[in-house]
C-alpha cells in the first residue's frame, strides 16, 4: 500500500515538473488537446492536462505530453529541447531516471 501511495505521489509531483518546465520552453503554448480542436473530435485516449505517467517496474519514467506550439519555431529542434530539459528536471528533483519523453504536437497557434 505504502509503494502504491508513494508513486501516486510522484506522479503528481512529475506531472507538475512537466508544466512547468514546457512554460519556460521558448516556443511551447501550451499542454493538452484545446476543446473544439480536430485532434479533440478524433483523440480517444486523453488525459485532464494532456499528460500521460508511467513508471514501469526498472523506476523509470515514460511520459507522454500533447503540446501546442507557436508558430515560427522549428519543430524537430523545439521538441528535442523540450524533451532534454523535462528528462533534465525530472531526474534532478525526483529519485526517478527517465526512459522515454515521446512529445505529440497537437496544434499551432498563431499570433493575434
Amino acid at each position: 500500500m505504502e509503494n502504491n501511495v508513494n508513486k501516486e505521489t510522484y506522479l503528481s509531483i512529475i506531472t507538475s515538473i512537466i508544466t512547468g518546465s514546457s512554460a519556460r520552453v521558448e516556443g511551447v503554448a501550451s499542454i493538452g488537446i484545446e476543446n473544439g480542436s480536430i485532434m479533440d473530435k478524433f483523440s480517444f485516449k486523453t488525459s485532464d492536462k494532456g499528460i500521460e505517467i508511467e513508471i514501469n517496474n526498472n523506476q523509470q519514467v515514460i511520459a507522454t505530453i500533447a503540446v501546442n506550439v507557436k508558430f515560427g519555431y522549428k519543430m524537430p529542434e523545439l521538441i528535442s529541447r523540450l524533451q532534454d530539459y523535462i528528462k533534465k528536471e525530472v531526474e534532478s528533483t525526483t529519485c526517478y531516471k527517465v526512459k522515454s519523453i515521446n512529445i505529440n504536437v497537437v496544434g499551432v497557434t498563431f499570433p493575434s
